[in-house]
């Protein structure tokens, strides 16, 4: 739910931070103050498109941040973490942010790292319905209107069943239609069975090319390698003075000298483990230019070898690691395609078995949908008519698509079933039932909503609701039965609603004033949180008293203190 939202130069509010409470609050000011700007603000940074009056002449740029405790539900959790917004744990937030200049150019960021529009968009779907005609249009798009439906009536069991088989059907049908085109997949075999009888013959291992390199470029530089090591040879054991017959003469030396002097005796080890040393880089030297004599027979081998390589790895444009790569997942793919082609018939007569049982299913969900369907309707129509719609009716329409008795692979199989389902609504019995999101009065359109939600029931998870013409027309009893609503939804979401109505102000758990002020001949509008005083005096105002007034005041005291006590 919203726990803050900040606003900076959004039209008259140069500066203003809203700290929401978790169930009902709500939000007065005299007309015209500006309280809908509030509620645009929560429009922009629902990814809404800008308007002219969201700027103020004095800053090139308005801004809205939010800061949203994430509730813990699983399927929630999971789609946050996958856009890498959320991190385990029970206290998570999430932070968005959303910058636009008066030139057009917009910034988003989500968590404080920068991303879209259309992200945005995405992420505050999952958290925000604002009550308006073109918020409800998006809210009910869909599959919401089908996901209300099968809440209310507790359809998990049966779309469990029907998300699983539709799943599996797919799944199989891709297998199938690869198993059924036979003369696709035996050209596609002969093709990889050449590959990798090509490959298999080239005897590939592991390093060979490498090796192969290596001794290359040893051949290519035999001459240059002999003379080296002769020279080092030569130096070390051969010659006039080779080192190590120069070292022994050290030693000897050294002996009879420590007769003389101890301390040099210590020395021994040092010079014992030179000579070693230089003899063990005399074999090592031998056996390089052993290696590396030239051989005419095995230069054109490793030559060709490598020529041979390089021609292969040009044919399937891959390095060596991924020619033997490739080669071994050649094998897997081969043996897959051939059992897939000996198992037609067997994954035929499966799909046709997991048809039959999604048909089953799907036809199960749909008569559920149709019984809560009516249950809805009659509810749902008795809850708006409590709301100064006395004629109104709001009907569940649910539209089975036909399913073939038998599996085709033209058959569109739903992970949700076979049904389309549509809110319909009229304000009276003199006019047709239309589509939900095509009524034409927004006050009209809230009170539906405010309706069904409140039949419905809990959701997923709780969101944040936003009212601003619900108790439009509205007043007595009516008016009461809004606030009854509002705060039976507010057990469970979040609610903000927008108000001239006393009764409804004094029977939100909080409360806050929207102040339009001159300063230096310019209007500035400001955003406060109600005392208990303060709310008694804005309820004197919005009842239209004056403060002095003692009967005003215990009036505006007494509906406090009466929906406190129902609270």
């Amino acid at each position: 739910m919203l726990k803050e939202v900040r606003i900076r130069h959004f039209g008259p509010f140069e500066y203003a931070e809203w700290n929401l409470h978790p169930a009902w609050t709500v939000l007065t000011g005299e007309t015209g103050a500006g309280k809908s700007l509030l509620i645009e603000a929560l429009q922009c940074i629902a990814g809404e498109r800008a308007q002219a009056r969201w700027f103020s002449p004095k800053s090139p740029w308005t801004e809205v941040e939010a800061v949203w405790e994430v509730p813990r539900h699983p399927q929630l959790r999971r789609v946050l973490e996958g856009l890498g917004l959320t991190e385990e744990g029970d206290d998570a937030t999430l932070v968005v942010r959303r910058r636009i200049y008066t030139d057009g150019r917009q910034q988003v960021w989500l968590q404080g790292r920068r991303s879209t529009l259309k992200n945005l968009q995405a992420v505050m779907r999952l958290f925000l319905d604002i009550c308006d005609q073109w918020g409800i249009a998006r809210m009910l798009s869909g599959d919401v209107q089908r996901a209300w439906l099968d809440a209310y009536g507790q359809h998990d069991d049966l779309l469990k069943t029907v998300h699983r088989l539709a799943r599996q059907i797919r799944r199989h049908a891709r297998t199938l239609r690869t198993a059924e085109a036979p003369e696709t997949i035996r050209q596609r075999l002969t093709g990889m069975r050449q590959e990798w009888q090509e490959l298999m013959a080239a005897d590939l291992k592991p390093g060979e090319d490498e090796e192969l390199e290596r001794q290359f470029q040893l051949l290519s530089r035999s001459l240059q390698i002999q003379e080296a090591v002769e020279a080092l040879v030569q130096d070390l054991q051969e010659g006039d003075a080779p080192f190590i017959q120069r070292v022994r003469h050290w030693q000897k030396t050294l002996e009879d000298l420590a007769r003389w002097a101890p301390e040099l005796a210590s020395y021994g080890p040092v010079l014992d483990e030179w000579r070693a040393t230089a003899q063990a880089l005399v074999f090592d030297l031998v056996r390089l230019r052993d290696r590396a004599q030239w051989d005419p027979a095995e230069w054109q081998r490793v030559e060709s070898r490598l020529g041979f390589l390089e021609h292969l790895k040009r044919k399937y444009r891959m390095d060596y690691a991924g020619l033997l790569a490739y080669r071994d997942r050649l094998a897997q793919e081969i043996e897959q395609l051939e059992r897939q082609l000996s198992q037609k018939d067997e994954l035929r007569a499966e799909v046709e078995r997991l048809y039959r049982a999604y048909r089953e299913a799907a036809v199960e969900l749909h008569h559920a949908r149709v019984r809560a369907a009516q249950r809805l309707s009659e509810v749902a129509t008795e809850q708006v008519r409590r709301l100064a719609l006395p004629d109104a009716e709001i009907r569940v329409e649910v539209t089975e698509a036909p399913l073939p008795e038998t599996w085709s692979p033209d058959v569109a199989v739903h992970e949700s079933g076979a049904d389309r389902v549509v809110f319909q609504f009229r304000s009276h019995g003199g006019l047709p039932l239309l589509p939900l999101v095509q009524v034409a009065s927004g006050g009209e359109l809230a009170r539906a909503v405010l309706a069904l939600k409140t039949v419905v029931g809990r959701t997923a998870w709780p969101r944040t609701v936003v009212f601003d013409e619900v108790d439009m027309g509205v007043g007595g009893e009516a008016l009461e039965a809004v606030g009854q609503m509002l705060r039976a939804l507010a057990a469970f979401d979040q609610v903000i609603t927008v108000t001239h109505w006393p009764q409804l102000a004094a029977m939100a758990d909080d409360h806050w004033q929207v102040l339009k002020e001159t300063r230096a001949g310019e209007t500035v509008l400001t955003l406060r949180a109600l005392t208990p005083a303060e709310r008694v005096q804005e309820i004197i105002r919005m009842l239209g008293g004056q403060a002095v007034a003692p009967t005003v005041r215990a009036h505006a005291e007494a509906l406090l203190e009466r929906f406190r006590k129902i609270s």
